[in-house]
């Protein structure tokens, strides 16, 4: 008989709660709803696993105040794991699919670079024996590239996501060497053979509230430095102050004129300006659609894609790994046994596609694709509760896309803690 994990029972319980407000008169009535999700969950018809993130290393050489990744064992991938994962994601997992996505990942996935250029190489020879094609990309912090592996990297087209928050003094900051050096040298040295070699490389920018001041300033520095996009997120798991995200609201508005005045032919995107553009687009379009929901809601964690930890664990996505609890509830197996947990994937999607109280009557849930559901659960307690941030940033694209939007809920800036 399927059960549902221990982090799922109590999600699926918040969502009876939710539904029914009170007209269950005992826990036995709940658990007895609970035993009938479970048996409905188990008949979900699954897509295929066609997307794989793959931690060629667990650890890092840097030592960034903000990153979850610090909660794992410092362990790289073997080289009969690495080809195990693969040919289970190119022959197994994704069965009829035409295509796969491999995420090279870590840790940083440089400190393992011959387990790296096998996991390349076998899945090239895989997919082709397949007559499959497989798109790589990689997401490095840039210190460990040289002249050989970004020309190998380009050859074999694998995308890149350089991590870099921007100007020096905002970099180094947070990202700082193990020995509590700065790391801006190190990665600028990487930045300038990406230049030198691609056409276009992706930048990730972490914000803090500390850095948020100088956001414009490290954007238009990052676009300058041949930065094609440049993805800025806002930390999460860290205080944000009412004062923080006035001044993050601020330093966004200045991005979104800059570029919206840029010329037509500038190659440069930032996901900041992206956001409001699809919330502007949404919102034309929210008079032609049968329901009030967002079109692009739920999160492909365990659903289309899986992380591959250096021990050959499987979890939905890589923000599982680094919570114990969470460890526990979502494994969905190993590359060894070969098999997935079907059911928990099942759990996930249901999950995955659920408001929480706070969502059922927002005004702006048109606009929202419900956040990350790891940073709602270090935020809430719950995975389907939305971490307070999400719902801020929301608020801030449909403000910027119109100016004059009626709100239901949702208008106050996020608190932290549950």
């Amino acid at each position: 008989m399927n059960t549902l994990s221990p982090v799922g029972q109590e999600n699926f319980l918040r969502l009876i709660q939710n539904r029914f407000q009170g007209r269950l008169h005992t826990v036995a009535d709940a658990h007895k709803v609970l035993r009938f999700l479970a048996e409905e969950i188990s008949q979900i018809a699954l897509p295929l696993v066609t997307g794989m993130e793959l931690f060629l290393a667990d650890g890092c050489n840097l030592d960034c105040t903000y990153c979850f990744e610090g909660r794992k064992p410092k362990r790289l991938l073997s080289p009969e794991l690495a080809q195990l994962a693969v040919k289970r994601l190119i022959l197994d997992w994704s069965e009829r699919s035409e295509s796969v996505r491999l995420l090279l990942f870590g840790g940083e996935p440089l400190l393992n670079w011959r387990v790296c250029r096998l996991v390349i190489e076998c899945a090239e020879e895989q997919a082709a024996m397949q007559g499959k094609q497989v798109f790589f990309s990689m997401t490095t912090n840039g210190t460990l590239l040289n002249e050989e592996r970004v020309r190998f990297l380009r050859e074999h087209q694998v995308a890149i996501m350089l991590s870099m928050d921007g100007v020096p003094h905002v970099h180094d900051r947070h990202r700082r060497t193990k020995r509590g050096l700065p790391s801006f040298p190190l990665v600028q040295r990487g930045l300038e053979l990406l230049r030198e070699h691609y056409e276009t490389f992706d930048v990730r920018m972490t914000v803090m509230p500390d850095t948020a001041p100088m956001l414009y300033e490290s954007v238009m520095f990052l676009a300058e430095q041949g930065a094609k996009k440049i993805v800025a997120i806002p930390a999460f798991e860290v205080q944000w102050a009412p004062q923080d995200w006035h001044v993050y609201r601020q330093q966004v508005q200045k991005i979104v004129a800059a570029f919206r005045n840029s010329e037509p032919e500038s190659e440069v995107t930032v996901s900041l300006v992206q956001d409001v553009a699809q919330t502007r687009t949404a919102m034309e379009q929210v008079g032609q659609r049968t329901t009030n929901e967002s079109a692009n809601f739920g999160c492909h964690a365990g659903i289309t894609s899986v992380t591959v930890t250096a021990l050959g664990e499987v979890f939905p996505c890589s923000t599982f790994v680094g919570d114990e609890r969470l460890r526990e509830s979502y494994r969905l197996g190993t590359v060894q046994e070969g098999k997935l947990d079907i059911f928990r994937r099942q759990e996930l999607f249901v999950l995955s596609r659920q408001r929480g109280r706070r969502c059922q009557d927002c005004s702006l849930k048109a606009f929202c694709s419900g956040g990350c559901m790891v940073a709602n659960y270090r935020a809430t307690g719950y995975l389907i509760e939305p971490d307070p941030t999400t719902c801020w940033r929301t608020q801030l694209c449909v403000n910027l896309a119109r100016r004059e939007v009626t709100y239901v809920n949702c208008l106050s800036p996020p608190s932290t803690g549950r």
